[in-house]
């Protein structure tokens, strides 16, 4: 076998890249990386999984600082472990261990479905889903500044030849503006509000994994020639579309929002 020479990247980076925390240019440069090194992708797509495990667990069990940071260490500790269900179900259920307590067990349990969800979504559409709503509820402040133009600031880091994010935000204040990570494409996430409610654009440059998950998705009847998809997911609406090089997204959970943004896509 041959052996390849470990890779230096720091893991810490990875993680910081996964929860959208990179600037613009320290994304752009691990995106790059990802391309290239086969281990650091692994990485990266067990980090997302974990993540979005954690997320769907601390949302039905309110799980304590404590015992999140716990479940994050069991997972980081059994990470080398084959990911199959058969041999989770022998390590925890096997010889002696039968007699540990029914609470134990309930944890095991908990944490052997976690062990297999996590490795075997790989970079699924559930991912990719999770990501966009994590964009939309992030708390992160904006790194675009207010007085930018944002068209021109894309059209520069994303590589989009004439975007149309000020079309598509006019009317609507922008609260920040900043760059994230759809998979492993550099974004633009515009979080705006208006008297309806709130709502996230984003756009990439050409996302096949976005574009791939509206294939199947509902068309909306409004827009000429099924140029626009539309999924409902928690409560909120993800509107997607393409304007010249780029994937344009919306999530909303005020349907009048939504509405005003599939007359801004008709009207073209």
């Amino acid at each position: 076998m041959k052996n390849e020479k470990p890779c230096e990247m720091n893991p810490l980076f990875i993680e910081q890249f996964a929860d959208s925390e990179l600037s613009y240019a320290e994304s752009a440069e691990m995106s790059e990386h990802l391309k290239t090194c086969a281990a650091c992708r692994h990485l990266f797509d067990e980090v997302r999984g974990m993540k979005k495990a954690l997320r769907a667990v601390n949302t039905t069990e309110h799980l304590t600082a404590i015992e999140r940071a716990g479940l994050e260490k069991l997972i980081a500790d059994t990470g080398e472990r084959r990911p199959f269900l058969p041999p989770f179900l022998s390590f925890f259920f096997s010889g002696a261990r039968l007699a540990v307590t029914g609470a134990t067990l309930g944890i095991a349990a908990l944490v052997t479905v976690l062990f297999y969800q996590i490795f075997t979504i790989e970079r699924s559409a559930d991912l990719l889903i999770s990501e966009i709503l994590h964009i939309h509820d992030s708390v992160l402040p904006g790194e675009i500044a207010a007085g930018d133009d944002l068209d021109k600031v894309v059209e520069k880091n994303l590589n989009i030849t004439a975007p149309k994010l000020r079309k598509f935000v006019a009317n609507k204040p922008v609260t920040k503006a900043r760059f994230a990570n759809l998979g492993a494409h550099p974004a633009a996430s515009v979080h705006m509000a208006n008297a309806d409610g709130n709502g996230t654009l984003m756009v990439t440059h050409k996302n096949d994994d976005m574009k791939k998950l509206f294939t199947a998705a509902d068309c909306v009847h409004e827009v000429k020639d099924c140029r626009a998809h539309k999924r409902t997911m928690n409560g909120k609406d993800l509107l997607f579309w393409e304007e010249n090089e780029g994937n344009y997204l919306f999530v909303s959970d005020n349907r009048p929002m939504t509405s005003g943004m599939v007359q801004l896509i008709s009207a073209e």
